[in-house]
């Protein structure tokens, strides 16, 4: 919803129902997560891929 729908964290909790802090966790696993299979994929460096996720 962020990004595809450029909603901010507060909207999409009240669309959720869930609170902005799960939110906000959510987010940022799922980017770790993303960042982890990048690395995986391509042998490049943890914090050079993480960047360009949160970039």
């Amino acid at each position: 919803m962020r990004y595809y729908e450029g909603r901010t964290d507060p909207e999409i909790a009240d669309i959720l129902d869930i609170s902005v802090g799960t939110v906000k966790s959510g987010i940022w696993r799922s980017l770790r997560r993303l960042r982890d299979d990048q690395v995986l994929a391509l042998g490049r460096d943890q914090q050079e891929c993480f960047g360009e996720l949160v970039a």
